[in-house]
């Protein structure tokens, strides 16, 4: 970003080891640009209808996670409330991470499978569970790999189609799971969740039931015609 005339790096008068970088007039141009298309990005991606109760949605999903790093000045997330939601939503997302690791000690992406594999409530294919949690196919392999040595899912095998694999939940993963959800819910009250008002709280809540119904309905249309009682455990 230097060369592009962005930052500077300015050495420390007390040592000269020490470098502290800044950004310049022209990188606060571009942070402003940035900041004003992201923010519409985000609005037609979440609020293409203009529809009130998503606005309110994205606004206080947008100022609940402005607030979470305490390092932002208050005057550059006044500013740019979109650019400081970027980088505390990264910061949400590892507190998370690493909340799970030391609730459950297993990766990020076994304990998402988990979690998905709670709420729709019966065994999934493994293909659908890589588009659903948006995790190459490889990741979903390699983790349900680690989560079967673990005791906490079952690899099945369907008679109405041989090539599909599907992955279902033990009662030790069972437990598991109820600790990942407990975990990320803890998570979110302390970091996101509490500092709404009751408006924000109520928006998010109602758009969130409207997303989990219309995936309950995807769900539902990709599971047709699949028995559960045709599932056996796969042979190796």
């Amino acid at each position: 970003m230097e060369p592009l005339g962005l930052i500077v790096r300015v050495t420390s008068p007390a040592d000269a080891r020490a470098k502290s970088i800044r950004v310049t007039a022209h990188g606060r141009k571009e942070i402003e640009r940035i900041n004003a298309e992201l923010r519409d990005h985000l609005y037609k991606s979440f609020n293409p209808t203009s529809d009130a109760l998503y606005k309110t949605m994205l606004e206080a999903t947008i100022i609940g996670a402005a607030e979470i790093e305490d390092s932002l000045s208050c005057e550059f997330i006044e500013k740019h409330l979109a650019s400081a939601a970027l980088v505390t939503y990264g910061l949400l997302e590892q507190s998370i991470v690493d909340s799970l690791r030391e609730a459950t000690g297993a990766s990020f992406s076994e304990c998402r499978i988990l979690q998905r594999l709670a709420e729709i409530g019966e065994p999934m294919r493994a293909v659908d569970l890589s588009n659903q949690l948006e995790l190459p196919p490889t990741t979903i392999t390699r983790s349900a790999t680690r989560l079967e040595k673990r005791g906490w899912i079952l690899r099945l095998a369907s008679s109405a189609n041989l090539q599909a694999v599907f992955l279902s939940v033990t009662e030790a993963g069972r437990t598991q799971q109820e600790i990942v959800i407990d975990t990320i819910n803890r998570v979110a009250a302390r970091v996101l969740w509490s500092r709404l008002d009751t408006e924000h709280r109520e928006a998010i809540k109602r758009v969130g039931d409207v997303f989990a119904e219309d995936m309950r309905a995807r769900d539902g249309i990709r599971r047709h015609g699949i028995l559960l009682n045709e599932l056996t455990p796969l042979v190796r």
